[in-house]
């Protein structure tokens, strides 16, 4: 999916610097191909961040089961670990009988770093395609 992410935004004139730093900043999958897939399309940056807000406002009810749960932690992991929170994370975090901030950290952790290393993936694979593909 980041390798799509990738090829929407692209299309959509983000630079390889700004699509790469989408992922690692903001890290919300749908939230991102719907904010290039608008771009694309020509929409105003109020409507590319309020339809954001609501579609990715399920992250605030997430992370707050996910703090709830989680046993001797401070606030800088609590702001980490809301940042990386998404749906899979949060489903194999809530299925697990684990309490511990690292478990949940390392489960984020590697669902992140695979998003942002797929979008470099497609940003690196658009750049050696021809135009005729990419388009």
């Amino acid at each position: 999916m980041g390798i799509g992410y990738a090829a929407i935004a692209i299309k959509a004139g983000f630079t390889p610097l700004q699509t790469i730093s989408m992922s690692f900043l903001v890290y919300a999958g749908a939230g991102q191909i719907i904010a290039a897939s608008m771009a694309l399309t020509g929409a105003t940056a109020i409507a590319i961040i309020l339809t954001n807000f609501v579609v990715n406002l399920r992250y605030f009810v997430m992370s707050t089961c996910v703090l709830n749960k989680i046993e001797d932690s401070n606030l800088p992991l609590n702001i980490f670990a809301a940042h990386v929170t998404v749906d899979e994370s949060f489903a194999m975090f809530s299925l697990s009988g684990d309490s511990s901030i690292w478990t949940y950290l390392g489960i984020s952790v590697t669902s992140w770093l695979s998003w942002i290393l797929g979008a470099a993936i497609g940003v690196v694979t658009l750049n050696l395609l021809p135009v005729i593909v990419t388009n």
